[in-house]
């Protein structure tokens, strides 16, 4: 009976609250939640329990239902959430993936453009070491040219020059020979001299001025003579300085007008064995600087030429060092650019 009969509101309270107690803990309600979810149990039993008669074993019946129906959309919802937050971890994930990607597609085209500046780079030192390559290759088939062409043009201007000088070659030579052969007697000879024949004195002013000595005193004379040297110096003299020695030809000349006569061979030889070599000597290096002169223009030419030709040959090596050091770097740019982009 006691399941027909109304039981107080305390009671059926405390009897809820023991049926509800598990959806209290699983939703963890608070004590205000708990109060207004029991007084609307209460309030919907005794509308029943007015309108229809329920009893209490309704109401209990009711809790019931109200748990499981409570539990089972809270399952429901916990499933939902669960799938939910299964998806929001696979978006998360993507989401990471493609962060991922784009920083490897970032790092990518960075790469790229890099390899792509440094291939951009080598191409233009590839062309700039292939354009100086062509110039310096033509610069070199233009220096052989060049050097093909003054080589011939020397050797026509050192045969004129050979020529003119192969007349008066022997003179000198024969001269040389003459005051090789000179002996230390005949020269002590014209140094014991107290006072110098005019032959001898008029020579050995024309040996003294060729050797640009301005003093023509005897006294200079016999040291000149004393000379362990004389004969070498004189052996070695080159005729050119007859030409490049300011007023030295024209004192010679004048020399040579006025005491002819001393320089004649036969008369030298007369006055001494010493000064008739050094007389057909200075007779031959006059003759020979006269060749010189008429052949000096041709060799200024020739002398240029041949500097040319100098200039022209270092010219030619560096070139040709450049050119090797250019294909060389051309080897190794183009080397060096084919293993990039292989990397």
């Amino acid at each position: 009976m006691l399941w027909w009969q109304g039981w107080s509101n305390g009671s059926l309270q405390a009897i809820a609250q023991d049926r509800l107690q598990g959806v209290f803990t699983d939703m963890n309600c608070s004590d205000a939640d708990k109060s207004e979810l029991l007084a609307s149990l209460l309030k919907l039993h005794g509308s029943a329990a007015i309108q229809l008669g329920a009893a209490p074993r309704k109401f209990m019946a009711a809790a019931d239902v109200y748990a499981a129906v409570i539990q089972k959309k809270r399952g429901q919802l916990l499933q939902q959430q669960q799938f939910l937050k299964s998806g929001l971890d696979k978006l998360a994930e993507a989401a990471g993936t493609v962060d991922e990607l784009s920083r490897q597609a970032e790092a990518q085209r960075s790469l790229l453009a890099t390899k792509q500046e440094e291939a951009d780079t080598a191409m233009t030192h590839i062309q700039s070491s292939m354009e100086a390559a062509a110039d310096r290759r033509r610069e070199v088939e233009q220096l052989r040219q060049q050097l093909g062409e003054t080589e011939a043009t020397m050797q026509v201007q050192r045969g004129e020059v050979e020529a003119q000088l192969a007349e008066v070659q022997p003179l000198i030579d024969a001269a040389r020979a003459a005051v090789g052969g000179i002996k230390a007697d005949n020269i002590n000879e014209v140094r014991s001299l107290r006072m110098a024949p005019d032959v001898i004195r008029d020579v050995l002013e024309g040996v003294l001025l060729l050797m640009g000595q301005e003093d023509t005193s005897w006294a200079a004379m016999k040291a000149f003579l004393g000379k362990r040297s004389v004969k070498e110096d004189t052996i070695n003299y080159d005729a050119h300085r007859i030409l490049t020695t300011p007023g030295l030809r024209n004192k010679l000349d004048k020399l040579m007008a006025s005491k002819g006569a001393s320089f004649e061979k036969e008369v030298a030889y007369r006055a001494s064995q010493a000064c008739g070599p050094m007389a057909v000597w200075v007779v031959a290096n006059k003759s020979y600087s006269e060749v010189l002169k008429q052949i000096a223009p041709l060799e200024n030419q020739l002398s240029q030429l041949k500097q040319g030709l100098a200039e022209s040959q270092d010219r030619l090596s560096q070139c040709q060092s450049e050119l090797a050091q250019l294909d060389e770097q051309g080897s190794h740019t183009l080397f060096w650019a084919a293993l990039r982009r292989a990397v």
